[in-house]
């Protein structure tokens, strides 16, 4: 088996309490698989990115030279393809939500994230980003890709199945999602033993403008079988209707990200 790669994480925290905890959270957690470099503010944050090259960064959204979601940002524009996993307070959290939608990969609330979510959540980013940004680069997709439906029932003919394995046959040739557009229990999770990060439930409570190709990226889940998923609801309480404009701005937008688009549909009998 071959050594794990070490991750170059770049830690923006100006409370030296708060950094000597993470430092030591991810010291414990990770072990040799992370290196860490700890800076206090965004200026600095900007300088290091400019000498180093790293593969994520956790970054607090208050910081002596920026507040809320100016922070994320200004960071982000400074590395564009960059992951970042936020840190912030529980009066903060809504701030950490709409950072997520405009790219950032999570948010952790301070006090409450352990270091194997800490841990956890870095990999998964620089997983996701990787594997997203390594795709992009090797596809030839130009906006405009075509979208198959398969419609099923519970009990029938094995509607996720037809849907996946066909995905991962255009796969070979093409960037291809696979989506679950349903207000129910997803079913694509019990196909993949893999912990669902994320699914597309958030997205049905959003305002359909408010959706955006970042807001779908930071969402898709590599398979390791050449195409992505976009999971469906995992819990009740992510259950919630699908409607007409959320259906339409959520298939417009894979289209535009994707040569081809699988959407896996459950018509209720």
């Amino acid at each position: 088996m071959q050594p794990e790669a070490m991750l170059r994480v770049l830690l923006v925290e100006d409370n030296p309490g708060d950094a000597r905890l993470l430092l030591e959270g991810i010291r414990e957690e990770g072990g040799s698989a992370f290196e860490v470099t700890w800076t206090e503010t965004v200026h600095a944050a900007s300088s290091a990115m400019r000498q180093k090259q790293f593969d994520a960064v956790l970054l607090d959204l208050n910081l002596p030279d920026s507040h809320g979601l100016e922070t994320f940002m200004t960071v982000r524009a400074a590395n564009p393809n960059l992951p970042i996993v936020l840190l912030t307070g529980t009066e903060d959290e809504a701030t950490g939500l709409r950072a997520v939608q405009e790219g950032a990969q999570d948010f952790l609330v301070k006090g409450q994230a352990n270091p194997p979510a800490v841990v956890r959540s870095i990999r998964f980013g620089v997983e996701r980003n990787r594997s997203l940004q390594w795709h992009m680069s090797k596809s030839q997709h130009t906006p405009g890709g075509r979208v198959v439906t398969f419609w099923g029932v519970k009990g029938g003919v094995g509607t996720t199945t037809l849907a996946l394995n066909m995905a991962a046959l255009m796969a070979q040739e093409k960037l291809v999602i696979a989506a679950e557009l349903r207000s129910d229990y997803g079913s694509f999770a019990a196909h993949f033993r893999k912990p669902v990060v994320s699914n597309l439930s958030d997205t049905y409570r959003m305002a359909p403008a408010e959706i955006t190709e970042p807001v779908i990226e930071q969402r898709l889940v590599n398979t390791q079988l050449g195409f992505y998923l976009l999971y469906g609801p995992q819990e009740v309480s992510q259950c919630t209707e699908v409607t007409p404009g959320h259906a339409d701005r959520l298939v417009f937008l894979m289209s535009r990200i994707a040569d081809l688009v699988v959407c896996a549909n459950r018509r209720h009998p």
